[in-house]
């Protein structure tokens, strides 16, 4: 078996940079995959795992530079134990990754147990010096900076109207001194910069385990601070007051989140976090809120829920709500008020319902004369007619029973 050229594989030359590697890796990868060559599939699997092969030899400097020291001095490779002393072929490693996990790291995806592959699948593969390019890697990238939220309480009425309402707030800003820094900084001499330490723990024979724990010199940083800058005294930053103008849209509903981008909290690297404002509104001792509809209650006195009634509140928005009703009022009965609800969020001059309901309050510890009663019986004749001589007594009720009063 000949040693092969992962050069050629690749497509790219011998003093190829890893970005070039890795960009002709992609492009390859994307081509020869299986999936995508359903009618020539057995010719592309066998490419894509020449590719991804390669690109483990390649992508990594020291399997690099034992292949490139091997393939310029093939004549001191012999194995005297073949036959015919002939060159032996190159041999890195034997448990190549499989080409998919290869693929899938690449791009970044995940495994079924939820860990990232790139790190199980190179860790297991390539070892110490694969952990440590990777950290490095994540330590270049940009962490995004957790949003600053906080909530903001607003009465019904001030969501019914809408409006503008200035808030401000107290948030952290980098040093401009400094950067950010806190000082100069320093690589940390205990993990060579890496923020990780990799601790190597002999099993048994053949058997090694390797632990990464966090570097605790540094906070798994990879740097420490050595010169304090004498702006901030080390801080980083300080805590400045910005002022937000917040724009309340009639109509705006409990949860709803106001962002605004980029205005938050400073992190590393100078990039700024988001500011959200989450509404939370107030309840109201009077009107209760059900989406885009309000409901109001009003209490009647038994004898205005009979003869009609003068209906008159002011609505939340401060508008009189005037009217008449006519006729008996049914206990637990309410009216419907078409488009005197809350404004529709997004929708001008569309408006929910706003719902009265009554409450009829019944006359308290109050005996009714018989002159009063007979008026009753008048006006309602299917009342049965009798004397309160012919009404029984307590101790009469031949059953204990007792009069539940309903709770409004």
């Amino acid at each position: 078996m000949s040693t092969p050229n992962y050069y050629e594989i690749l497509e790219v030359s011998k003093d190829a940079e890893q970005e070039e590697i890795r960009k002709s890796y992609k492009n390859l990868a994307l081509k020869w995959h299986p999936d995508k060559n359903p009618n020539n599939k057995e010719e592309a699997e066998k490419k894509f795992k020449e590719i991804a092969e390669a690109y483990q030899v390649l992508s990594d400097p020291d399997k690099r530079k034992e292949y490139d020291l091997f393939s310029s001095n093939p004549s001191q490779n012999f194995d005297n134990n073949n036959e015919g002393n002939k060159p032996r072929p190159f041999h890195f490693n034997t448990n190549f990754a499989n080409p998919n996990d290869i693929f899938n790291m690449f791009f970044n995806q995940r495994n079924n147990t939820g860990n990232n592959a790139f790190e199980s699948i190179f860790s297991q593969h390539f070892g110490h010096h694969q952990n440590q390019t990777q950290h490095q890697n994540q330590q270049k990238q940009i962490k995004k900076v957790q949003p600053k939220i906080d909530t903001l309480p607003f009465p019904i009425k001030d969501l019914y109207l809408g409006g503008k309402k200035k808030i401000t707030n107290r948030l952290f800003e980098n040093c401009k001194n400094c950067n950010g820094k806190g000082g100069i900084l320093h690589e940390c001499q205990i993990c060579n910069g890496q923020g990780s330490i990799i601790q190597t723990k002999q099993l048994g024979p053949g058997f090694v385990q390797r632990i990464q724990t966090g570097c605790q010199n540094c906070q798994q940083k990879g740097k420490i601070i050595k010169n304090i800058c004498n702006h901030c005294m080390g801080n980083k930053g300080f805590i400045i007051e910005r002022v937000f103008i917040i724009d309340i849209e009639p109509g705006t509903k409990d949860g709803q989140k106001i962002l605004f981008e980029g205005q938050g909290m400073d992190g590393e690297d100078n990039e700024r976090g988001d500011m959200i404002f989450i509404i939370k509104e107030i309840s109201n001792d009077k009107f209760l809120r059900d989406n885009d509809d309000l409901h109001f209650n009003i209490d009647l006195l038994l004898g205005d829920s009979l003869i009609g009634y003068n209906i008159d509140f002011e609505n939340i928005n401060g508008e009189n709500i005037k009217y008449y009703e006519n006729g008996i009022i049914e206990p637990s009965s309410m009216r419907r008020i078409i488009g005197k609800g809350m404004p529709k969020f997004g929708q001008k001059n569309q408006f929910g319902d706003l719902y009265v309901h009554y409450r009829i309050k019944y006359p308290q510890n109050q005996k009714l004369s018989n002159e009063d009663k007979d008026k009753i019986r008048n006006i309602f004749p299917c009342l049965q007619m009798r004397n309160d001589d012919d009404s029984p007594s307590e101790k009469q009720f031949i059953f204990r029973s007792e009069l539940i009063k309903r709770n409004n």
